[in-house]
């Protein structure tokens, strides 16, 4: 599994400014399995070790074989971009607070404490 998360590349576009690249955490964070899931793992990919995405690997059992399933869910407001073998695999742009009450998640602007 962690070979399959070593294949993705994630960068993180903080406020249009600049780029950082993402770091796979050590180890996933939870394993588990069920009567449809052979094996499956949440991994991290972090600013540091603040989580940006999180990276849902499965291997799910079917009729006559096996598949393997994979879920992003970015944890930032800021834009994603994810390759995968260095091919462009999934993006999602930077969600600027206010948002309208009908998106799925609402993120709030504090200003600095004095």
């Amino acid at each position: 599994m962690r070979r399959i998360a070593q294949r993705f590349t994630v960068n993180d576009d903080f406020e249009g400014e600049n780029e950082d690249r993402l770091r796979l955490m050590s180890s996933p964070v939870a394993r588990y399995s069920n009567s449809e899931v052979i094996d499956g793992a949440l991994f991290i990919y972090a600013h540091g070790t603040d989580p940006e995405l999180f990276v849902v690997i499965e291997a799910r059992r079917t009729e006559d074989t096996s598949t393997w399933h994979v879920a992003l869910a970015p944890m930032t407001a800021y834009a994603l971009h994810v390759k995968l073998d260095d091919q462009p695999y999934w993006d999602i742009h930077w969600r600027q607070a206010p948002l309208p009450v009908t998106s799925s998640f609402i993120n709030f602007i504090y200003p600095p404490s004095r």
